[in-house]
């Protein structure tokens, strides 16, 4: 084997190290994140962007809202890359459950 095509080889197998380490940390937080109860991505302002919706528009509508996005993850359970289907259906009763307590708290 020729000295330069030896370097490459050497070259390029050190820059595998990185990428693995690298591949394997975002693996690992994307395993810890929380995807269901009050990700982080939801929680940007000063107040949860599910509280500012009922803000907004009132426990009925978002209930209404609740139920058709539990319609959503229930259809498309186990298509969309990187959500498995116990993560869909985790969200599906999340939703479910918040339709049901700002339902029962227009009742009140």
């Amino acid at each position: 084997m020729s000295g330069t095509r030896t370097h490459l080889l050497q070259t390029s197998a050190a820059h595998v190290k990185p990428l693995e380490i690298l591949a394997s940390a975002i693996a690992d937080y994307m395993s810890n994140y929380e995807h269901v109860e009050h990700p982080s991505h939801y929680n940007t302002y000063p107040m949860e962007t599910i509280d500012m919706m009922v803000a907004i528009w009132g426990k009925e509508k978002v209930a209404d809202w609740c139920e058709i996005t539990a319609f959503k993850y229930r259809m498309r359970m186990g298509t969309k890359p990187d959500n498995s289907i116990e993560q869909d259906l985790k969200k599906e009763q999340w939703y479910l459950n918040k339709a049901k307590e700002l339902r029962n708290e227009c009742v009140e």
